[in-house]
């Protein structure tokens, strides 16, 4: 496997609900990823902003500390990145969060509670396009 194909592979899970979270990364293991996980917004920022490459980023827009709203809207603004698919999961699938994050960004939103495997189809379909 060559280096592309492991910054392909690497995928970026923000969500500060730890057993969730850690659902998500088992997901995206079996499906044969490699999941990091943070818990805050400023986590993932500091992750983002490292020389590490991800292929995509799984966004809760509820984190505490900087909200997932203002990390989409980083990861827009930089330019290095901007092409990086953004799924946002969230428990709010009102039709203005939905319109918000997707004028913000995202790639796709999944509303919570997410059904095993649905994640990594969609993000497999997103890097896949």
């Amino acid at each position: 496997m060559c280096v592309g194909d492991l910054e392909r592979k690497r995928v970026l899970i923000a969500e500060d609900t730890v057993v969730v979270a850690q659902l998500y990364a088992a997901d995206f293991k079996r499906a044969g990823f490699e999941p990091e996980v943070v818990h805050s917004g400023e986590a993932a920022l500091e992750r983002l902003a490292s020389s590490t490459q991800f292929a995509a980023l799984v966004l809760d827009i509820g984190l505490p500390g900087v909200d997932g709203r203002d990390v989409l809207a980083w990861v827009q603004g930089d330019e290095a990145r901007r092409s990086m698919p953004v799924v946002v999961v969230s428990g709010r699938d009102d039709e203005h969060t939905r319109t918000l994050v997707l004028r913000l960004g995202a790639r796709d939103l999944i509303s919570k509670p997410v059904w095993p495997g649905q994640l990594v189809m969609r993000v497999s379909r997103l890097l896949d396009a």
